[in-house]
């Protein structure tokens, strides 16, 4: 039997760490910046800490994204009701934090003939999305 856990109500931005799991690894949000995670595999010390957490909705899922543009990319934990509501926010989030959006003077490198062929925050800004990924995590406990 699946039961989901509805967290809406809680205001999440309040606390001070929130852990979740990713495969065998548990990784945490600490808004105080301590890091207190483990994964049994690791062997060269993480980084499971989370960066930021990404409040956009009251969704009852959570995802873990990260772009991908070196060996430890940080990671950012983002609240969502499916995986592609979470993408969305992330992708709005990221043009600012995770310097994703395309300045017009490096359109160039992007334009297919003369059109652009790639994505858009939900305000119509063109973003690189070619590294970031994503994927769905299990909740463990949300400290306050």
């Amino acid at each position: 039997m699946n039961s989901v856990l509805n967290l809406g109500y809680v205001d999440c931005e309040k606390a001070k760490r929130i852990w979740v799991r990713s495969g065998d690894a548990e990784c945490v949000y600490d808004s105080e910046g301590k890091t207190e995670c483990h994964d049994p595999m690791d062997r060269v010390g993480g980084p499971y800490r989370i960066s930021a957490f990404v409040s956009e909705s009251d969704g009852s899922q959570w995802f873990l994204f990260a772009v991908v543009d070196c060996h430890f990319p940080l990671h950012d934990l983002v609240r969502g009701d499916s995986f592609e509501d979470a993408y969305e926010a992330y992708i709005d989030w990221a043009a600012e934090h995770r310097h994703i959006a395309i300045a017009e003077d490096e359109l160039p490198d992007y334009l297919d003939g003369e059109n652009f062929s790639g994505s858009y925050t939900s305000d119509g800004r063109r973003v690189d999305t070619d590294n970031v990924q994503g994927h769905e995590v299990a909740l463990l406990r949300i400290d306050f």
